[in-house]
Formats: structure tokens, C-alpha cells, sequence
């Protein structure tokens, strides 16, 4: 059964590298189709190829999922991106500036040594 799996495993991980787009995550499915392949008794097996493609198509369409739901449901805080914060400084400093010290300047200022 191994010899099998390992026939297989260069296409197995194309497949999850394409669906996924990590090679970290790829690998993780590939791992995880092996086990699923072990437990499975080989007498229900016809095609191992499709079997094994099923597993990790399957397995990648479901980490699709979970990863769609994660960030979805982040409960993390929320940061705004340093461009939006800049302008928002911007014109909440502009009346309290000094006038040698245009808001130009400040942005510039704030963007290149923050």
C-alpha cells in the first residue's frame, strides 16, 4: 500500500497545491489522505488513483471551507491599515499643526520612519 501511495504522491500534492495555493497546506493534505488510506480496507478499493485523488480533493475543499468560516468569524480586533490611518491623523491634525509644518510634510513624515 505504500508503494502505491507513493506512486501517487507527486500528483496527489499538485492537486492540493493547486486547489490550495500553499505548499505547507498541500503537504498537510497529502499527509492526512495517507491516513485516510490506511484505515480504509484495500478489498473496497478499485481504483487507487481515484480513491486518492477523491481523499484529497475532498480534504482541500474542506479546508477551503474552514479557512472561508475563519475569517469570517474572527473575533480578533480590529486594525486599519496604515494608509487609512495616515490620512485620518492627517486631517484630524491639520488645525492643531503648527503652520511651518504642512500636512504634506507630516504625512510624508509619519509614512517613511514609522
Amino acid at each position: 500500500m505504500v508503494e502505491q501511495f507513493e506512486t501517487y504522491r507527486t500528483q496527489l500534492f499538485s492537486i492540493a497545491y493547486r486547489m490550495l495555493g500553499s505548499a505547507m497546506d498541500a503537504e498537510d493534505i497529502v499527509q492526512e489522505a495517507y491516513l485516510h488510506a490506511q484505515s480504509t480496507p484495500t478489498e473496497r478499493i478499485k481504483s487507487y488513483q481515484a480513491f486518492l485523488t477523491t481523499i484529497v480533493t475532498r480534504l482541500c475543499i474542506n479546508q477551503l471551507n474552514s479557512a472561508h468560516h475563519q475569517r469570517e468569524t474572527y473575533l480578533g480586533p480590529w486594525l486599519p491599515d496604515r494608509c487609512s490611518l495616515q490620512i485620518t491623523l492627517t486631517w484630524s491634525t491639520r488645525k492643531t499643526m503648527p503652520s511651518s509644518m504642512s500636512p504634506f510634510r507630516w504625512r510624508s513624515w509619519y509614512c517613511w520612519r514609522a
